[in-house]
């Protein structure tokens, strides 16, 4: 039986793409290992569809660094608090001690006064006065202390978060490559760019077959900085040319590594979905938010990430018939940001609804439910501008029409298919009007969903493992 090891820089929980090669690849006899990243919601080891999935923790450098820093000034706190706590008991006690001797020789020999002459104030300052004198001091040092820890911490910490990227990946690299070698495998299998350094290295050092799965211009991501676009691509130029085999996600993303790197066509296997399941009149979208059946579902479901359109699509929301509900089904940073926006036009939870995401065997299932899918991604960089995500796959495989950015690839898959219509990101108006014209047409809806089943027929994952496992199949002998 032949091995995998498979690198990819996440928990690896969701990633579809991830998972639906490992589980075809174990379905055809290899033996599959993912090393992935460790979090608060995955496990160490994981055996999952026959495959196995290793996790390593997250601990860079400049992590580490900076707890130490935070422990040490802790530390250093309590020990100084305690050292001007000794400091006051060591003054306060010979104080007492001169107070209680000058106040008795102040008034001679005789042990009582006179009843019409008072007790002689002492000279020296009360206890109760020196103590607080001596907290004010101390409290006014510590805080001094403190600022300056904070200005040094702060100071410290910018500068290492400048390398926080390369750091992490480094770390990554290093806990990733420590676990390959422990068992060493016939083929080593890099999701994306950043983890290709380590897979190579594995290669290098223990032998075997490099495949490098691209699934994305990874230099192109808006992410990015330019030094970390120049970075990576210099990294991308030197190794793509010293793997056995490239992957990617569709036909533009191939011809650009072509042209880019002069290496040959990548093979191309799409992020299609594995159909399971009859994914017919379901309803679970509308008994989820409660909503009436005459009511028209958009769907939008992912990621609720910048660059994707989403405030666009909101803005949109505005503009049509009161019928029209749209359900953001998904996760991410921007989820606050975007009921707020929601709540600020007075739609939140009466036109627009925020549900969160599923499990992927069961994602088809709720898609169903919807009457439009919609991709409203911004061409923020040229990344953006080539997407093809899994799910417009998703939405065809769940029989829904389309509205999609108008951008190479999803325009050719759309207007191919027939499946939809295409709008312009930038404008909510052609976002409104789009969806207005799948949603005001009964018929024209229904021929789009007959259109956008016949597609799933082609564009399905039964269709793209068979090119991955002839890949594997070549690499046998190489």
């Amino acid at each position: 039986m032949r091995t995998v090891t498979m690198f990819v820089l996440n928990n690896c929980d969701r990633d579809a793409r991830v998972l639906k090669e490992a589980q075809s690849l174990t379905e055809a006899g290899y033996s599959v290992r993912i090393i992935a990243i460790l979090d608060k919601v995955t496990k160490p080891h994981e055996v999952r569809d026959g495959f196995v999935i290793d996790r390593v923790i997250r601990n860079p450098i400049h992590y580490r660094v900076l707890r130490t820093m935070r422990s040490s000034t802790r530390s250093f706190n309590v020990l100084f608090r305690k050292g001007i706590n000794r400091g006051y008991r060591a003054l306060a006690s010979p104080l007492r001690m001169l107070r209680r001797l000058v106040g008795s020789s102040s008034i001679g020999n005789s042990s009582h006064p006179p009843f019409n002459q008072t007790r002689p104030k002492a000279v020296l300052p009360r206890s109760r006065w020196a103590q607080k004198c001596a907290r004010a001091l101390a409290h006014g040092l510590l805080r001094g202390v403190q600022a300056v820890q904070e200005v040094v911490y702060g100071i410290i910490r910018r500068i290492l978060l400048v390398f926080h990227r390369p750091l992490s990946f480094l770390d990554f690299y290093i806990r990733a490559y420590r676990l390959a070698q422990s068992c060493p495998s016939d083929i080593y299998h890099a999701h994306d760019l950043n983890t290709l350094p380590v897979a190579w290295w594995a290669r290098r050092k223990l032998g075997g077959i490099l495949i490098y799965d691209s699934h994305e211009i990874y230099t192109e991501t808006s992410t990015l900085k330019w030094g970390e676009k120049k970075t990576m691509g210099a990294i991308e130029r030197f190794l793509i040319r010293r793997t056995d085999a490239v992957i990617t996600i569709h036909e533009s993303a191939a011809r650009e590594l072509s042209q880019r790197y002069g290496i040959p066509r990548p093979m191309i296997v799409m992020n299609c979905p594995r159909i399971e399941v009859n994914v017919a009149n379901s309803h679970r979208l509308r008994t989820a938010v409660g909503l009436h059946s005459d009511d028209l579902i958009v769907l939008y479901q992912g990621g609720f990430l910048p660059n994707r359109g989403l405030k666009n699509l909101l803005c949109a929301m505005q503009k049509l018939p009161e019928q029209a509900k749209l359900v953001m089904m998904g996760w991410g940073k921007l989820e606050n940001e975007l009921k707020q926006l929601a709540q600020e036009m007075s739609l939140l939870d009466r036109t627009i609804y925020f549900i969160p995401p599923v499990p992927q065997k069961e994602l088809l299932l709720w898609t169903a439910s919807a009457d439009v899918g919609v991709i409203p991604y911004q061409a923020v960089g040229l990344n953006n501008y080539y997407c093809l995500p899994n799910k417009i796959f998703e939405y065809m495989a769940a029989g829904l029409p389309i509205a999609a950015s108008a951008f190479p690839e999803l325009s050719r898959v759309i207007n191919e298919c027939e499946v939809g219509v295409t709008f312009e990101p930038e404008s909510p108006e052609s976002i409104s009007h789009a969806l207005l014209r799948i949603l005001t047409d009964g018929g024209y809806r229904r021929q789009l969903s007959m259109n956008a089943r016949r597609a799933s027929e082609t564009y399905n994952w039964s269709t793209e493992e068979t090119k991955l496992l002839a890949l594997y199949g070549e690499l046998r002998h190489v």
